[in-house]
């Protein structure tokens, strides 16, 4: 059993939803952004919104307020503010875990896509005409 079983129960209600519609979902998925939840996993490696935003290339500002937002959108505190670091609530923990396996998952899916072979001539041909004169 895992530590996040309340909340894993709750995902497990969220992807396989009733009657089969996508509807039941709790995140607008327009608001998530994956710049946003990259900037929740560094501030959790390096304990600090200060350290982390440098990282990911954005003021200081600009980081607070994504994550702020980010929080709003998922409806959850990913981390408790002290003084000088930042510490991830038991939501937070489950968020960053799940965020780095998506992030591991479109890493995977980048080098499978890199190496796969473009034939020649089709990255700009419809595949619904034909390119054969009609006799």
């Amino acid at each position: 059993m895992s530590v996040f079983s309340p909340l894993a129960e709750q995902r497990t209600s969220i992807a396989e939803p009733e009657g089969g519609h996508s509807a039941s979902l709790l995140v607008n998925l327009a608001r998530l952004d994956f710049v946003s939840l990259k900037l929740a996993v560094v501030c959790a490696q390096e304990g600090s919104l200060t350290r982390a935003a440098p990282l990911c290339n954005m003021a200081l500002m600009t980081a607070s307020r994504r994550l702020r937002i980010l929080e709003e959108t998922l409806g959850c505190t990913l981390f408790h503010r002290r003084c000088r670091s930042l510490e991830l609530t038991m939501a937070g923990a489950y968020v960053i875990k799940t965020s780095q396996e998506v992030f591991c998952l479109i890493d995977n899916m980048m080098l499978e896509i890199a190496g796969v072979p473009v034939p020649y001539g089709s990255g700009h041909e419809n595949p619904g005409r034909s390119t054969r004169p009609a006799s």
